[in-house]
């Protein structure tokens, strides 16, 4: 069964949650070199919180980082000694370096989107024992079905079919998507609502923490299937992503494609070279546009 990323959980667990500001986000992307957490076989390891049964990849900006995985913090002394060197820390905990893209390919074959951790600690807090960190990644799963990099339920996705893999090979384009639908959403007007706020702000925590590889064009790709054009509206705006070269688009029930500003995008879906050419084109263009 597929579960959704639980992101207000993972939203409370950045230490930025003690006012403990940093900028690691700036300072990553998919060809940046990290440590990963590895196990005694050199497999990239998952650390799993008490009483919890979804784990945790992790990586680390600095070569030395992990070591801190040996002391265990207070929320009380969290502000005073997070920066700390940590130098002096032993641990049986290994890491390896490795292009942060590599980690996401290797993690791609899993049933659902794996989070990783960026710099995490052990934070204690009143009984409960919290894996915290500076950040979170995450990485999509390819579907064996459709042949694409997903975020959301692959069940939502069988009309990825019509994007033969072959053609988008061809084209050299890197895509993820993610998938709304009205399954799993409420009839009632009040909790809808409510549901289709949470959506959004889960996809606005989302969207700047997931690496996406380079290619003649990148993009990330909401497709919204709500069948109410204000509900739809909703979702389309401009989110920030990790990578500089990709961008946004979305794709509604009418089949427009728009950019986060709401500015459509012609194309025609007879065929791939003329669905994938106006993207790729489009991207350029607001690449020019930006170097003046």
């Amino acid at each position: 069964m597929f579960k959704a990323i639980k992101w207000q959980k993972l939203n409370n667990e950045l230490i930025s949650t003690y006012g403990i500001k940093t900028n690691i986000l700036d300072n990553l992307n998919y060809y940046e070199i990290v440590h990963a957490l590895i196990d005694g076989n050199g497999d990239f390891l998952k650390l799993y919180p008490e009483n919890s049964k979804r784990g945790y990849y992790c990586i680390f900006t600095k070569e030395n980082g992990h070591l801190k995985l040996e002391q265990e913090f207070n929320s009380e002394e969290l502000k005073t000694t997070y920066f700390q060197h940590c130098s002096h820390f032993t641990t049986d905990y290994k890491t390896k370096k490795v292009m942060l893209g590599h980690l996401m390919e290797s993690l791609r074959e899993h049933d659902i989107p794996q989070t990783i951790k960026v710099n995490p600690i052990w934070v204690r807090k009143e009984k409960e024992r919290l894996l915290m960190s500076e950040e979170v990644l995450f990485a999509p799963i390819f579907d064996q079905v459709t042949k694409k990099y997903l975020i959301s339920d692959p069940s939502d996705a069988i009309a990825l079919l019509a994007v033969s893999p072959e053609e988008q090979k061809r084209f050299g384009i890197e895509l993820t998507f993610y998938m709304i639908t009205n399954r799993d959403l409420p009839d009632e007007i009040d909790k809808r609502a409510i549901e289709l706020r949470n959506r959004i702000d889960g996809l606005s925590f989302m969207i700047p923490r997931i690496p996406q590889k380079k290619g003649s064009g990148t993009f990330f790709v909401t497709i919204i299937n709500l069948e109410n054009p204000l509900e739809e509206m909703a979702f389309i705006r401009n989110y920030s992503q990790l990578d500089s070269f990709a961008n946004c688009l979305f794709v509604t029930s009418d089949f427009k494609m728009r950019d986060g500003n709401l500015q459509e995008i012609h194309y025609d879906g007879e065929q791939i070279d003329t669905i994938f050419m106006p993207m790729i084109e489009w991207q350029k263009s607001i690449r020019t546009s930006h170097q003046f």
